[in-house]
């Protein structure tokens, strides 16, 4: 399913993280991290998620784009806010997938909604235990 998928610019519908095939080639890890739309069964209705790589990614629309629609930039020399603020929704993306490989998806993102600017793995999985052990019957 990976390799058919990677060979036609596909995406993955499946609620496995294919974590053993992550370790097979390097591509396949990236493309699994960034093309694999996991999903759910509520009253018998296929639920996709509507942010399928977490809160800061794209949306469900723009993901099953073969080419995202991105917004516009800032204006040439802006250092607003938002200046930069792309590379870090695609970095805390690229995060939120690695830690769901981990941890459940909804435990992940209890934990990046309270830390909202933290990008550091190994900090978020502490922090995502801490939590799991506080709230025991999550």
């Amino acid at each position: 399913i990976v390799k058919l998928a990677h060979e036609s610019d596909g995406i993955v519908v499946s609620n496995d993280t294919y974590r053993d095939l992550q370790n097979e080639r390097p591509e396949w890890k990236k493309f699994i991290e960034e093309r694999l739309l996991m999903y759910s069964f509520v009253n018998d209705k296929f639920m996709p998620p509507d942010d399928p790589l977490g809160r800061h990614g794209p949306s469900l629309d723009n993901f099953l784009r073969k080419k995202p629609v991105r917004a516009p930039g800032p204006a040439y020399g802006d250092s607003g806010p938002w200046a930069g603020s792309e590379q870090f929704a695609e970095e805390r993306a690229n995060v939120h997938v690695k830690l769901c490989g981990i941890f459940h998806p909804h435990l992940v993102d209890a934990v990046m909604s309270r830390f909202p600017r933290l990008l550091d793995p190994q900090r978020l999985a502490a922090e995502i235990l801490t939590y799991k052990a506080q709230n025991p019957g999550i």
